[in-house]
């Protein structure tokens, strides 16, 4: 029977699909478990998990899936409001894509206004854009330096939820 999961659950749920002896297959499960459960009220947990697995279902293909599901899991089991939840997610989802061009602006190989580009095209939310837009390049660093430890308290001293 499908059902929804708080936040707690579900954090747990990922936590033993991914110590499962198939993790990759275990996580699917669970994904698809969620995404076709029928709300069970309109609690924001509910929403909140379903865009998680909305977004964690997008990045099935990605080779770093399990890291990926791992830094969801963590954040989900973390003091985070709903909205820094959200906020994180997709810096962490894409973090590999992200710290790869944040790196290239860095060294020059990409300008201000190709970062800007790329920052414009990201599905963050939009304060979350315009505080990555606005960083100087020593926060970028610090930016950097978070999402390569993904140290969600950096992040959250960086970026708005």
């Amino acid at each position: 029977m499908s059902r929804m999961y708080s936040r707690t659950e579900f954090a747990s749920a990922l936590s033993v699909a991914l110590s499962d002896r198939q993790p990759r297959n275990s996580v699917q499960h669970l994904l698809r478990t969620v995404l076709i459960a029928e709300p069970v009220n309109a609690q924001l947990d509910d929403d909140a998990i379903r865009r998680t697995c909305e977004r964690l279902d997008l990045a099935q293909d990605d080779e770093d899936f399990l890291s990926i599901v791992r830094d969801v899991q963590i954040l989900l089991e973390g003091s985070l409001s709903t909205d820094e939840v959200d906020t994180f997610m997709e810096l962490l989802v894409d973090r590999k894509r992200v710290l790869a061009i944040l790196r290239k602006h860095m060294r020059g190989t990409i300008s201000r206004t190709g970062l800007l580009s790329y920052i414009s095209e990201q599905l963050w939310p939009p304060q979350v854009r315009q505080r990555v837009a606005a960083l100087t390049n020593t926060e970028l660093e610090l930016l950097i330096e978070g999402l390569e430890r993904r140290d969600v308290d950096k992040l959250r001293t960086l970026l708005p939820a």
